[in-house]
């Protein structure tokens, strides 16, 4: 019997010692699911890591490109708003808003910036043509009394002209990833002149 009562007190010391331990035995379990839930965690950082960054370059060369976008808006309105408010126009005018069109180009280089301005007049018939034109480089890209097609239907009616001003610019995006070589973009800006047809000529606007 006494054989029986030793092997007993030895099964319940053995399950209190285990019992004992059981803390420390979870402590090392919780323990080492931590390191594995982080190593879950870097494994799937690296997976999306370059997911994410790749969108991020996306949307960053696509914004840049619509604030460039935006900026030909700008310029080519206030281009055809600053001549049509001349009734007289020379050359140091025109090469004046040329500066200023530089400035409303903000961060961005100037070469690449193209304008042109074209005063389009339609007689009585509704025929239209060039009454004078200029762009950037000083030139004067459409020959006066030229035809002028391209407006859109409805906006100048007859005996009446129209200042036509076309902004562009040749974008590269300074990354590359998405948007690769040159892209054009563009906006064409119509205003009727306040006080009749803008002439062309040796006399200063006075804005």
């Amino acid at each position: 019997m006494s054989l029986d009562f030793e092997r007993e007190d030895e099964a319940v010391m053995s399950v209190l010692a285990n019992l004992r331990r059981l803390p420390r035995w979870v402590g090392l379990q919780a323990q080492r699911f931590k390191r594995d839930a982080a190593g879950i965690a870097a494994v799937e950082f690296a997976m999306m890591a370059p997911v994410m960054i790749i969108m991020m370059v996306g949307c960053v060369e696509t914004s840049d490109a619509l604030t460039v976008s935006g900026r030909m808006v700008n310029i080519s309105g206030a281009v055809a708003d600053m001549v049509a408010r001349c009734q007289n126009i020379e050359t140091q005018d025109l090469n004046d808003i040329m500066t200023i069109s530089d400035a409303l180009l903000g961060r961005y280089p100037r070469w690449p910036l193209y304008i042109k301005i074209v005063d389009v007049q339609s007689d009585a018939l509704g025929n239209m043509t060039v009454a004078w034109s200029y762009d950037k480089s000083g030139g004067h890209p459409l020959a006066a009394g030229a035809p002028y097609v391209g407006l859109p239907p409805g906006l100048i009616s007859p005996s009446s002209s129209i200042i036509v001003a076309t902004s562009s610019y040749k974008y590269r995006s300074p990354m590359g990833w998405y948007i690769h070589g040159y892209i054009n973009l563009s906006h064409t800006a119509y205003n009727a002149p306040r006080g009749g047809p803008v002439q062309f000529d040796t006399t200063p606007c006075k804005f």
